[in-house]
């Protein structure tokens, strides 16, 4: 049993090294009876059920070389390294009650007054002893958790903080980093801008053939005028000015509205606006950002993307949004001049609409005393503007 208990110790702990999450990975039952059948161990490939399995366990539990953890979820285990294990069989009764109440918080850490409370021991002098063994002998640290930077927090020392205590990319020494937060929130405005909307089509200008110099004889002037005033076309004959007149007024083609040079036109329905990952994969791929910026996540990018929503720089839409109409891109921080015109009191469907512009919307419902069924503003909107008699 114990080759055994130690081939399977060996075994958790290349898996839990050659994943992401390192000592933090847990193994729930099936995954650890995954483990006795590979490899060629004929003992532990006998280990096929639960019942054969829990001595195993037991007896690692004994060293100190696995964790049981507890959750709604199930019954699971984690390893420890064997010079912590090591360790911890050679502490005392008080210190290796501390080290397994915070062994307990896990990557979330714990701090000072909950290891008080929760080991009973109320001499402050004798608690703090018996931590600062425990960080001699770098069994656990202490880390800042941003939520409360005061406080005095510990955790495994092999375990490196979830991103909840530490803050993230965006924090450095549990200090906000804002110049990288503000430098990623550029970066995905400049992003977002230019797959959400399309530049305006721009007028090919005609460039204008100069008339030809017709030089008089001093012979032809003296004659007096000549009876038609001539010119000459681009092939060189003489064309008279009556013929060009008979050919009547030509149509004119149509010009496309004037566009102010800041008007961006919207997608087309259908269009693929950027998501959160594909941002994430734009930044990572482009290299913009070293240090800390070049191992942003997703997550991190989406709460980028939430402030930025809630400062109205940008907006969260839902698959097949369109619009009908233009809109004009206006620099944050920049002051404009505003100039209300026709085009633009005349709105877009949302505004026309009398729900758009009520003022009353918000208190607006079925059986209240203001209610889409009882508005006089509809017939008028939809006769046009002409009010509506009983």
């Amino acid at each position: 049993m114990a080759d055994s208990s130690e081939e399977l110790y060996e075994r958790c702990c290349k898996q839990a090294n050659s994943s992401e999450e390192g000592y933090k990975k847990t193994f729930k039952q099936d995954e650890l009876l995954q483990l006795c059948q590979d490899g060629e161990n004929e003992s532990l490939k006998a280990v096929t059920g639960g019942d054969k399995l829990l001595p195993l366990i037991s007896r690692l539990s004994k060293q100190w070389l696995i964790i049981t953890h507890k959750t709604s979820n199930g019954t699971s285990w984690a390893v420890r390294p064997r010079k912590v294990a090591s360790q911890v069989r050679s502490l005392g009764a008080d210190e290796r009650m501390v080290f397994e109440v915070i062994e307990a918080s896990y990557e979330e850490g714990i701090w000072i007054r909950t290891i008080k409370n929760k080991t009973g021991i109320k001499d402050t002098h004798s608690l703090d002893k018996l931590v600062a063994k425990l960080q001699r002998q770098k069994l656990i640290k202490s880390i800042k958790n941003v939520k409360a930077m005061t406080q005095k927090t510990y955790m495994l020392s092999y375990l490196a903080p979830s991103d909840t205590v530490t803050g993230g990319s965006f924090y450095d020494a549990g200090v906000l980093d804002e110049s990288l937060v503000d430098e990623v929130s550029n970066i995905i405005i400049f992003h977002v801008r230019m797959l959400s909307w399309g530049a305006p089509p721009k007028e090919k200008r005609i460039k204008k053939e100069s008339s030809p110099i017709l030089i008089r004889d001093d012979a032809e002037h003296e004659a007096g005028p000549p009876a038609k005033k001539r010119r000459k076309s681009t092939t060189g004959a003489a064309v008279k000015t009556e013929d060009i007149e008979d050919l009547g007024t030509a149509r004119r083609p149509r010009k496309r509205p004037h566009l102010d040079p800041d008007t961006q036109l919207a997608r087309i329905a259908g269009y693929a606006y950027p998501t959160a990952t594909a941002i994430h994969e734009y930044i990572l791929g482009t290299g913009i950002l070293k240090g800390k910026g070049s191992s942003l996540t997703v997550d991190e990018i989406q709460n980028v993307l939430n402030v930025l929503v809630w400062d109205e720089k940008l907006e969260h839409i839902n698959g097949g949004y369109r619009t009908v109409r233009g809109v004009k891109f206006k620099h944050p921080g920049v002051e404009e001049d505003v100039v209300i015109t026709a085009e633009s009191k005349r709105g877009n469907g949302l505004t026309e609409a009398p729900c758009g512009r009520c003022p009353v919307i918000d208190i607006c419902g079925n059986g209240g005393v203001i209610n889409a069924e009882t508005c006089v503003y509809f017939g008028e909107w939809l006769s046009g503007g002409a009010t509506v008699t009983a």
